[in-house]
């Protein structure tokens, strides 16, 4: 009879531990495929925000424009008087206004 006894508790005992770790299987099969799809839904999500945030950028999209936009001064009245420069001066910048070209009389002074 203690033979009986002791192969029951034996069996007993190793039912437990198949049927808990079978427990502990399902439970983390459980968890798993919940964390499967929360990351599958949350996928989605972002895949169709992406979608109309495309679509948006492609309806207000601009194309780039450079514009170019020059001033042009006219000098219309004398540039320097004689106060600041000699004769030669006031000529050669009087003649750069008018555009004629012309060369300097001596060289420029040493200091």
């Amino acid at each position: 009879m203690n033979k009986r006894w002791l192969a029951s508790v034996v069996a007993a005992f190793l039912f437990g531990v198949y049927f808990k770790a079978l427990q502990q299987d399902s439970l983390q099969l459980v968890a798993v495929n919940a964390a499967v799809t929360a990351q599958e839904a949350a996928n989605k999500r972002e895949f169709d925000q992406a979608v109309v945030l495309d679509g948006w950028l492609a309806k207000h999209a601009q194309n780039e424009r450079v514009i170019v936009r020059e001033v042009v001064k006219l000098v219309d009245r004398p540039v320097y008087s004689n106060v600041c420069l000699d004769g030669d001066g006031l000529r050669l910048i009087n003649a750069a206004k008018r555009g004629d070209a012309i060369q300097p009389t001596q060289g420029l002074p040493n200091p």
